[in-house]
């Protein structure tokens, strides 16, 4: 777990995401300090003893992509060789043309994106389900309980877009009932049907509403037990 307090806090995370996983009695939680200059250092070998990765909800994100490339390009591998990943808004795409690197549009490309140098496209406080895009999957439970749409924490896509030829993504949520797929809230990617990543625009804000944070619960049991 990616996190802004790590050291701070005594390893102890204020994210709603680090407060889910004390939910989960069965998992082994290991926060890492995502501003910590030897993240760098960490390599395949050390991400493959974990089932999953997960980055902090963080407007503006960390630019792991610039401070951290060799571990990025260390997650991309761990995905594609079966590893998960959960990543929220502004995480590998906050920066515009500038600073944009190959390894950061690699990882886009991972999650589902391309990259855009057009910020805040698309965004809203209501989260719509694309129910031809859930199957049977956990988020299904999601849409039996609240219905066609959740109220969100007001958030808005920033430098990248979703990236209609991946094979494998679904856009489970999106910020428009009846728009296209451009104006996602949350997209799934099983890339070569091995690795599985979700990425959702949450982080914008810190207010999170409850049915937001079950969202959040379901797509990390999503990532991690394949429900």
């Amino acid at each position: 777990h990616l996190s802004k307090n790590a050291n701070y806090q005594n390893n102890i995370s204020s994210d709603v995401l680090y407060k889910i996983f004390l939910q989960l009695k069965t998992v082994k939680l290991t926060v890492l300090d995502a501003f910590d200059p030897t993240l760098d250092n960490k390599d395949i070998r050390y991400l493959k003893s974990f089932n999953l990765v997960v980055i902090d909800l963080l407007d503006a994100g960390y630019n792991l992509a610039g401070r951290c490339p060799n571990f990025v390009k260390a997650l991309i591998q761990y995905v594609k060789e079966g590893g998960a990943l959960f990543s929220g808004h502004d995480q590998f795409d906050h920066t515009h043309k500038v600073y944009i690197t190959q390894v950061a549009i690699d990882m886009l490309k991972l999650l589902g994106f391309t990259h855009e140098n057009s910020w805040g496209v698309g965004g809203g406080s209501t989260a719509y389900f694309e129910l031809s895009e859930i199957g049977n999957s956990i988020f299904l439970v999601n849409h039996a309980l609240y219905g066609e749409s959740i109220p969100i924490a007001y958030t808005h896509q920033t430098y990248s877009k979703y990236d209609n030829s991946c094979a494998y993504c679904r856009v489970i949520m999106k910020f428009s009932k009846n728009g296209s797929n451009e104006y996602e809230y949350l997209v799934t990617n099983r890339p070569n049907g091995i690795g599985k990543t979700v990425n959702v625009r949450s982080g914008h804000t810190s207010g999170f509403t409850e049915a937001e944070k079950k969202i959040f619960l379901n797509s990390i049991l999503w990532l991690l037990y394949d429900i």
